[in-house]
């Protein structure tokens, strides 16, 4: 499946602008060999993914998702990449004009939060919720890919 999503950096909004939006707490997981194939447990509804992407371009990647049993999220956890941490957040579904927006939130002790899009074409227009404040885009810079922050924490700027 073709997956299109641009991604920004935004102030993280207080907790009431959030509070009427339906959220999944979720752990990632990067395997072995290095690469874009992860594990994600969503804790809240005991659902576990295992997921290889592939870039097409900055924008457009192929992802492979397929949803797994408890049993082989355990096995495959076995060849969690080590130099990279799990990644905890807590995903915000936010539909507005027709899409829906993720807020990725890292907790509280940050200042900063992540938005994405998926998109059905690379120059689909849309507009960002007016409460969203919007730092900068960051599709292109490689420090905000969930595989990066793995390994180097959630570059909070």
């Amino acid at each position: 499946m073709l997956e299109i999503e641009r991604k920004f950096l935004i102030l993280r909004p207080e907790d009431t602008c959030l509070s009427c939006y339906k959220f999944s707490d979720i752990k990632q997981t990067y395997l072995l060999p290095k690469g874009r194939v992860r594990l994600r447990m969503y804790e809240d509804k005991t659902v576990y993914t295992h997921t290889i992407k592939t870039s097409v371009t900055n924008i457009t990647r192929v992802e492979e998702e397929r949803i797994i049993t408890e049993n082989e999220y355990s096995e495959l956890l076995k060849t969690a990449d080590p130099e990279r941490e799990s990644v905890s957040k807590r995903r915000y579904i936010i539909t507005h004009n027709g899409f829906d927006f993720e807020l990725d939130d890292f907790g509280a002790g940050y200042t900063h939060a992540l938005l994405e899009i998926e998109l059905p074409t690379e120059d689909t227009e849309f507009s960002i919720p007016d409460f969203i404040n919007v730092v900068r885009e960051v599709t292109d810079e490689h420090e905000y890919k969930n595989s990066i922050i793995a390994s180097k924490g959630f570059p909070d700027k």
